[in-house]
């Protein structure tokens, strides 16, 4: 090879080494740049997060400290004296502040379920438990609207689920809550039943006469945000959320869930959640004696649901075409109990009622009267003649606990209006066990709100303690000074000046040798909060709002025994 062609080939090498060298250092340099940019974007995801983490700890905060002082002052006004109308609306506002607590923890959820961190509950829970606060409180917005709300378990469901009864609850508030701001007129109709396919699941269908919605929109219906463009020209109001949250919560129960619409028409929600137990259980009133009602409703389709609901429960019912076949039907046969809706009927047709009803008297039977009522009602209100005998009125809606409590006295209490809640059980059980405590048993309330004082001064005078209150953490640090004794410390978190935590890791470094009990009230309800309390010296944590039975048990758990 001539030495030309050797110098040709070295130059050719050349070329090629620095054009590879170019090469390299380009896609390096795209490399590093493409590194930036994924860095970036992980950096403003990380921010994004951390800024949305903020934000929901700040809304949960400014929420619930409000919310504490609304659950807890109720709490203590069911404790004055009150009549059978007042304690329902005392009940109702706790239940409604419970259900707008849990639409605050909803929101909170929202990102666990995102990041699919949200935990179910595994036990077994009484659907009968269950149900009634959620019918309660929205048969009171149904009520505003005019709407009848009805609720038919089929008489084969087991009362005893197993599953999470919370987010049952949950699911349902959302369903029916849609089903009510969408209905301008009409009913509102629950229906619980078995599921045709598995012998493990519940199906629930929630169906209204409300708007409906456009075919073309179901698909995206449970997206989040899409409710807005769902109604948007009836000017509904709502994030939309509601039905991404229970879609998502009906995936996590291993259950399904869909919609069926006609525009015009209504719209039928449903769901189906293996909540039943392997083994049913039979409902407790499956074995009561017949019972006969006769029942006069306007119109025929709320007579018949009525109807049906009784039959759930064992009972048959006649439904007679107009008040003079009611007449001859009451005069040739015996029934136990006659069940109308008075308001229901056009004040025409009231004046034939009220015909039928004086004759009631000349029946040779003792026949039991219920008049279905708003909530809003009492009995002095209800328009019916006090001379009736055996007549009572019935708070809608109407829900099975309420009919059995109507047609068979001797298995639930005579009223047959709300049902006492489980809350309300306990807390009446938490104030019998304070009567015993220690009396003078001092507690140091550290508190800037003064709504939330008055909720710890009242809570705690029941439970049987002594108050002393601080209106920050400096003052709190006097007091403690004086050497004053006390059985324990309530610790606001957020504060003026000095926060709570600070204020514990100053006492805890200045009186090291004093194993004073401090317990957390916070209004803060996100993760790692209270590990952070924990690890500034802190002893328990409470989350506003506060109930009176999860006070009591911290403080008999961590309260200083009197020398």
């Amino acid at each position: 090879m001539t030495n030309d062609k050797i110098a040709e080939l070295e130059r050719s090498l050349e070329q090629e080494r620095k054009a590879r060298i170019e090469v390299e250092q380009r896609l390096e340099s795209t490399i590093a740049e493409r590194t930036r940019e994924l860095v970036e974007a992980r950096d403003q995801a990380l921010s994004a997060n951390r800024a949305k983490s903020a934000f929901l700890a700040a809304m949960s905060h400014e929420i619930r400290t409000p919310m504490n002082g609304i659950i807890g002052m109720t709490a203590l006004l069911q404790d004055t004296a009150l009549d059978s109308n007042q304690a329902r609306q005392a009940e109702t506002i706790l239940s409604s502040a419970q259900s707008l607590l849990g639409i605050i923890n909803d929101i909170l959820d929202i990102s666990r379920l995102d990041a699919d961190k949200l935990e179910l509950l595994e036990e077994d829970f009484n659907l009968c438990e269950t149900l009634p606060s959620v019918i309660e409180t929205l048969g009171i917005i149904a009520s505003q609207k005019q709407l009848e709300l009805f609720c038919l378990v089929d008489k084969r469901i087991s009362h005893i689920l197993h599953g999470d009864a919370l987010r049952l609850r949950q699911i349902l508030m959302n369903l029916i809550g849609n089903a009510i701001k969408f209905t301008t007129h009409g009913e509102i109709i629950l229906r619980i039943m078995p599921s045709a396919t598995d012998p493990r699941s519940l199906r629930v269908e929630v169906q209204d006469s409300g708007v409906g919605i456009p075919q073309e929109k179901l698909e995206t219906l449970f997206r989040p945000f899409s409710q807005i463009n769902r109604y948007d020209q009836h000017n509904g109001s709502g994030t939309g959320l509601g039905l991404a949250i229970s879609r998502k919560l009906v995936h996590l129960m291993g259950g399904s869930i869909g919609v069926e619409s006609t525009p015009g028409v209504g719209s039928m929600f449903w769901f189906e959640v293996p909540l039943l137990p392997l083994v049913p259980i039979p409902s407790p009133w499956a074995n009561l004696p017949p019972v006969r009602c006769l029942v006069l409703i306007h119109p025929s389709l709320h007579a018949h649901l009525m109807a049906a609901q009784l039959e759930n429960i064992g009972a048959h019912s006649t439904l007679p075409a107009d008040f003079t076949i009611a007449k001859t039907l009451l005069e040739n046969q015996t029934f136990d109990c006659l069940i109308f809706d008075y308001h229901s009927y056009p004040q025409g047709q009231q004046a034939l009622l009220d015909e039928l009803l004086g004759s009631l008297h000349q029946l040779p039977y003792k026949l039991r009267i219920c008049n279905l009522v708003p909530q809003s009602t009492n009995c002095a209100q209800c328009g019916m003649d006090s001379s009736l005998q055996h007549c009572a009125c019935l708070l809608k809606p109407a829900t099975q606990l309420k009919l059995i409590g109507l047609i068979h006295p001797a298995e639930k209490p005579a009223h047959t209006g709300y049902p006492q809640s489980p809350s309300a059980k306990t807390v009446h059980e938490t104030r019998g066990r304070g009567a015993d405590r220690e009396s003078g048993a001092r507690i140091l309330v550290v508190e800037d709100h003064k709504i939330n004082q008055m909720v710890a001064k009242g809570m705690l005078a029941k439970l049987g303690y002594t108050v002393v209150l601080a209106e920050d953490g400096f003052q709190a640090l006097d007091i403690l000074r004086t050497g004053e004794d006390f059985a324990a410390v309530l610790m606001d978190i957020q504060m003026p000046g000095i926060s709570g935590v600070e204020t514990t890791i100053k006492f805890r470094k200045e009186f090291p040798e004093r194993d004073l009990p401090i317990i957390a009230l916070t209004a803060n309800a996100m993760k790692g909060d209270e590990q952070e309390y924990l690890a500034a010296g802190m002893d328990a944590c409470l989350t506003k709002p506060i109930q009176i039975d999860t006070l009591a048990a911290a403080l008999d758990k961590w309260c200083l025994m009197p020398a």
